[in-house]
């Protein structure tokens, strides 16, 4: 019961949930991190 109520919770804020193996996890955070940190710089946003 608990991960149907994870599951849902992680679904209405708009999460995408999809099975993967933990190399097509690192995979995405990689480039996930290059992607926005490229926004990040291209956008000068500095931390606060």
């Amino acid at each position: 019961m608990q991960h149907v109520i994870g599951l849902g919770l992680l679904v209405n804020t708009g999460v995408d949930v999809a099975p993967s193996t933990p190399e097509e996890l690192a995979r995405t955070v990689r480039d996930d991190t290059a992607r926005y940190g490229k926004i990040i710089r291209d956008a000068k946003i500095e931390p606060q």
